[in-house]
């Protein structure tokens, strides 16, 4: 079902935020802005 998939790739997406998140600290991201 489609709205299994969109659940399962959001789910993918939160986890890899957080892996960013833990990596590269509160900006999420090791370029400036």
């Amino acid at each position: 079902m489609i709205e299994d998939d969109f659940i399962e790739e959001g789910q993918r997406i939160a986890t890899d935020a957080k892996s960013r998140l833990a990596t590269y600290g509160v900006k999420g991201s090791p370029m400036p802005s």
